[in-house]
């Protein structure tokens, strides 16, 4: 006889959404007692997660989906499968099947109560509390054969269900890591979405960094990465609304006594054609040609604005400005996209030599003072690898100056090449005229920086767009909104003290013609777990802002200072948002509830945004940029990363903070974010009163399952771990201690 050694593995959490239902599948019967099981830590050492991979159709509302996983026995013997799926008891199921290597499986689904239990037996049993972050929901759970050492099994799920609508909203919320893939690295993972059927396609939107949507009679979304950590989950929101101009509003109430946070995310529709958003545009091109241009960069540069004038349209209006102690242009004002045209500005280009001094005041002047003559909506390219040297080269005259010769709206979009630009001066520029700054460092590609930022801005919908809400709001962010683009989505974040109905109003300029679109919705009143992120959302983008504003008023010290300081630190240690100025709650030897160091600390890191070259200067912009214009909610900085941040910034006085000390990334569990201090995880929102009013809990006691019932679904994963940890639920505060501890 063999020995087998049992793993109990869990493939998927499927988060879906229905009528409440369960059934078996293919009854058969099933030994509800568990076979023995190796000791949880040497679990994860016997098999590899090889492939992920996800598809879902969704028709109309119907969503078939299939989910198939690539599992590798590594171990010496053989590997027997426990299978089980988490599932909420609500989802309306039907045509569930598993496979294994084509062989189909028995299995039973349980409802939310049978699998509460079946939860808890396997937990007490193996002494691991991995499987308690899927209490809440509901069960499925099939055995699969053994899997001989070495070999491999590809397990497939394939199941349909129908989508739930609210606010003309379709969620779908598929989780996919389970004990078997969550932590692990997975060398394989796609997920792929198609919609058709869907009237009024409006929006579709993921808070998943690198999600990508195709757009088209078949819309598609797609996600893959390699040798990567399992992706949680994968939320998709889908909007139905006729009109050229859709929107979705998302949002999200914590608690009564909180603000709540929403989305407002505007797009043109995605079931309109291309041929409905047709407007020209006119784009300034203004190259720096200094001497410090000289070599591969200058070659770029002149690469990615021969790109841009080959995707102009006949519609469209350019000019090329060259500046280095002089100014140049291709011509006097803007003149139509023509194909006589086109070749005289790209032979212009090419003719184009780097030498000189750095005139920047000119170039703004008179590249000013040319554009949006023609009452078309105008962008500026500002592209310049250093400081001002000719003319005027303060950094507020200079933005002052800008401010002064933009009669008509023009959007600045600056491109700063190197670690020699003045880059509180191009932030300057481009945030008072409504564009962003792209920070290009020596090691990036110039030419693709040019054409990604362009690929956005091609082709203009709404320009000067302002939005106003009928309900009580604060804190919109940002304050002044981008104009909108076709194939481009715009977001707008803000927080409400009371929810109920609501309606957006979008006014702007299209074809010259003044807009209106209004957009009716709901602000939610209480929490919802699928809403989470637009908190966090929200809070990336202040974090952005007020980094910004110290940055452009070169706060320093005073009441104020202190203010923006104290909200800075409070949001980096409940979210988990480090900046280079926060990074140090990190270590472990920080208290998070020491606010008067910590704050000392923060006000002493944020000495160094007043560097304005060099690359400490460029990589605290960029960050800055990335925050104030993020799309989805950003993960943790990992340890490696973070380390590299301040190597980068070699004038940082961390030693007080003990930049020595190890860094640990903090850990978000569902919507706390935790950091590890002194061996127990600690979360972030604590204070000094919350600790001491602690009660302890010991992992698998009767207390214990009690409380996980109470916080399920959403605070399961806090019971999941096998590091201590304290947390806060509905005023009390708890301390888990587990068993080996």
């Amino acid at each position: 006889m063999p020995v087998f050694k049992y793993l109990f593995v869990f493939l998927a959490a499927l988060s879906l959404a229905g009528p409440a239902w369960a059934q078996e599948s293919k009854p058969s019967p099933m030994n509800d007692m568990l076979p023995p099981v190796l000791p949880p830590a040497a679990q994860a050492e016997f098999y590899s997660v090889e492939r992920l991979e996800l598809d879902i159709k969704i028709d109309g509302q119907l969503v078939r989906a299939v989910l198939r996983q690539t599992v590798r026995n590594t171990g010496a013997s053989l590997l027997e499968m426990d299978y089980l799926v988490p599932l909420p008891t609500e989802s309306e199921i039907s045509g569930l099947i598993l496979l294994a290597d084509g062989q189909e499986l028995a299995g039973k689904i349980y409802d939310r109560k049978e699998a509460f239990a079946v939860y808890q037996q396997i937990v007490q049993q193996i002494k691991d509390p991995a499987l308690m972050e899927y209490v809440g929901r509901g069960l499925f759970r099939a055995r699969i054969f053994p899997i001989p050492p070495k070999e491999a099994r590809t397990l497939e799920l394939s199941l349909q269900y129908m989508l739930q609508k609210k606010d003309d909203v379709l969620t779908l919320n598929f989780p996919l890591a389970g004990p078997l893939t969550k932590g692990k690295t997975v060398s394989n993972q796609e997920v792929k979405v198609s919609l058709v059927n869907v009237p009024n396609l409006a929006n579709v939107y993921s808070p998943i960094s690198g999600v990508e949507v195709e757009e088209g009679e078949e819309v598609k979304v797609s996600y893959s990465a390699e040798s990567s950590p399992a992706l949680d989950n994968f939320p998709l929101y889908i909007k139905q609304q006729e009109g050229s101009l859709g929107a979705m509003i998302l949002s999200h109430k914590p608690d009564d006594k909180e603000d709540g946070y929403f989305l407002f995310l505007a797009e043109p529709s995605l079931a309109e054609s291309d041929e409905a958003f047709e407007t020209g545009k006119e784009v300034i091109f203004v190259l720096d040609t200094s001497g410090s241009m000289v070599g591969k960069k200058f070659g770029q540069a002149v690469q990615a604005l021969k790109f841009v004038l080959e995707r102009l349209k006949p519609e469209d209006s350019f000019n090329l400005v060259d500046f280095n102690s002089r100014v140049s242009s291709w011509a006097k004002e803007p003149r139509i996209m023509t194909p006589e045209n086109r070749k005289q500005a790209l032979d212009y280009l090419s003719n184009l030599r780097a030498a000189g001094g750095t005139n920047i005041e000119r170039a703004l002047t008179e590249s000013l003072k040319m554009a949006g003559l023609q009452g078309k909506p105008t962008y500026l390219l500002f592209l310049t690898d250093g400081e001002p040297t000719t003319g005027k080269t303060g950094e507020k005259e200079l933005a002052l100056l800008a401010q002064k010769n933009n009669q008509k709206s023009v959007r600045i979009f600056s491109f700063g090449v190197g670690f020699g630009v003045q880059a509180r001066l191009l932030d300057r520029l481009s945030g008072d005229a409504g564009g962003i700054t792209v920070y290009v460092n020596p090691e990036d590609n110039l030419e693709d920086k040019v054409a990604l930022l362009y690929s956005r801005l091609e082709s203009p919908v709404l320009t000067n767009p302002k939005l106003t809400v009928d309900l009580k709001t604060n804190r919109l962010i940002p304050g002044k909104m981008p104009d909108i683009f076709q194939h481009n989505q715009t977001l707008v974040v803000g927080r409400y003290p009371a929810g109920g109905s609501v309606k957006f109003t979008l006014t702007g300029q299209a074809g010259g013609k003044s807009q209106e679109f209004t957009f009716p919705g709901v602000l939610a009143r209480e929490s919802d777990p699928n809403g989470e992120f637009v908190e966090l959302l929200w809070a990336q983008r202040r974090v952005g802002e007020i980094v910004d504003y110290i940055d452009l008023n070169q706060l320093k010290d005073g009441p104020e200072f202190e203010e923006l300081a104290g909200e800075l630190l409070t949001l980096a240690k409940k979210y988990g948002i480090l900046t280079p100025y926060t990074s140090f709650l990190a270590l472990e030897n920080i208290s998070l509830t020491d606010n008067r160091a910590n704050a000392r600390a923060v006000g002493r890191n944020l000495d160094i945004i007043q560097e304005v070259t060099g690359s400490s200067a460029t990589v605290q912009r960029g960050r800055k940029q990335d925050l104030m214009a993020a799309a989805a909610p950003m993960k943790p900085v990992p340890e490696a990363e973070a380390k590299a941040q301040f190597e980068a910034m070699a004038d940082m006085d961390m030693a007080a903070a003990g930049s020595g000390d190890k860094m640990i990334p903090p850990k978000q569990l569902g919507s706390k974010n935790f950091f590890l201090k002194n061996g127990q995880l600690m979360d972030g929102s604590l204070t000094e009163a919350d600790l001491k009013k602690i009660v302890e809990i010991e992992q698998f006691s009767p207390e214990y399952f009690v409380l996980a019932g109470e916080v399920a679904p959403e605070g399961s994963s806090w019971l999941s771990q096998t590091t201590p940890v304290v947390f806060k639920h509905k005023s009390k505060v708890y301390l888990i201690k587990p068993v080996a501890s």
